[in-house]
């Protein structure tokens, strides 16, 4: 399968919050993973995981959604990103499901 692809704005030092739905059609996956870089291979500038007690990335049902707060977004530091958000099924199968650019827009 391919991933999707989704391109968004991050405005520094405000809260983010997005909620993306996926299609039924899937097993409900054991996680997931939201990694952005400035290019391929590169350090990730945001790495976010469901399986962190963090509370910025979590799955249910069909959806998965990504929450930032302001300090999150206030310590950001990049103009644009490339992203890859990747699910973990059981047996440790991980697959893209979506990938795409971020954008932060600049608090004055």
């Amino acid at each position: 399968m391919v991933a999707g692809k989704y391109d968004f704005v991050i405005e520094e030092g405000a809260s983010f919050s997005r909620v993306l739905t996926f299609d039924s059609d899937y097993t409900m996956p054991v996680s997931a993973q939201l990694v952005a870089a400035t290019a391929t291979g590169a350090t990730p500038v945001i790495n976010l995981s469901s399986t962190d007690s963090s509370d910025y990335l979590s799955i249910a049902s069909n959806t998965v959604t990504i929450l930032m707060t302001p300090t999150y977004t206030a310590a950001l530091n990049f103009t644009e990103l490339e992203y890859n958000l990747e699910f973990t099924f059981n047996g440790g199968v991980k697959t893209r499901i979506l990938e795409g650019i971020i954008t932060l827009s600049r608090e004055i």
